[in-house]
């Protein structure tokens, strides 16, 4: 049984009954597809909730009617009467909404007629300017991946060429053996030198003496200050009167710089 809009505004709120207008034929069909949509699904959420509110009324009123169906008299009618326009609303939506779908579909096709109505020179046309294009990417492709190819292979030479420098290239262990050796080298002859130099220097008897480090008979070589004098030479010795003037003219040039101080 349709419920009238009078019956209608007695049982629902202000929002409700509004959504109850607003599927009116008049008003409905001013409704856009999205408007439809938004509609209906509010008009489902209404109608769940009062059919289950129905069947809990039902359900807990078993037991003082007595009766399997739990009715007695008016103590669920409203709750009904609500499920039941809801119900009602709900199918104008779900008509209405698939009338304009239906409509929309029909104007999309007869656009597409219209569209390739011309003739078929123009398919034909479309047809080879794909068939042009898609040739032209094929080729573009093949250009693209044969570039990236002879690149990766330049990158992989350039990479072969770098590892090998780097394993020719001495690493910094071999730089440092190669410094400790020649420091070791240079030590070695700054010891052969400085041995000549003592040798020459120590003497007996106007006669030279090479000194050995090793025999305890040896002369030791001391520092300036624990120098012991050397023994006296001939007077005609050249290389004592050498040593003795060198060491005048040392004097002399220490006294003159303490004079100026």
């Amino acid at each position: 049984m349709a419920i009238s809009m009078q019956q209608a505004a007695r049982l629902t709120s202000a929002a409700e009954l509004n959504l109850v207008k607003s599927s009116a034929p008049r008003a409905i069909a001013a409704l856009s597809e999205r408007q439809l949509e938004s509609k209906l699904v509010r008009a489902r959420r209404l109608w769940h909730k009062q059919r289950d509110l129905h069947q809990r009324q039902r359900l807990a009123s078993r037991k003082t009617t007595g009766s399997k169906s739990g009715a007695r008299g008016d103590a669920n009618a409203r709750t009904e009467q609500k499920a039941q326009l809801f119900e009602d609303v709900l199918r104008r939506f779900e008509a209405r909404l698939e009338a304009v779908r239906e409509q929309g579909d029909t104007k999309k096709g007869s656009a597409a007629v219209k569209q390739r109505a011309p003739g078929s020179k123009k398919v034909l046309k479309r047809s080879g300017k794909k068939t042009d294009k898609t040739a032209k990417k094929a080729t573009k492709k093949a250009a693209k991946r044969s570039t990236k190819k002879s690149a990766k292979k330049a990158a992989g030479r350039k990479a072969g060429k770098k590892s090998a420098r780097r394993a020719s290239a001495p690493t910094n262990v071999d730089i440092a053996q190669r410094v400790a050796e020649r420091a070791g080298e240079r030590r070695e002859a700054a010891g052969r030198v400085a041995a000549r130099r003592t040798a020459a220097l120590v003497s007996t008897g106007g006669r030279e003496r090479q000194v050995d480090s090793d025999d305890p008979e040896s002369p030791k070589i001391v520092a300036a200050g624990n120098r012991a004098a050397p023994p006296p030479n001939p007077p005609d010795d050249p290389l004592q009167l050498k040593i003795q003037a060198h060491i005048g003219s040392r004097a002399r040039r220490n006294q003159a710089k303490r004079d100026q101080k």
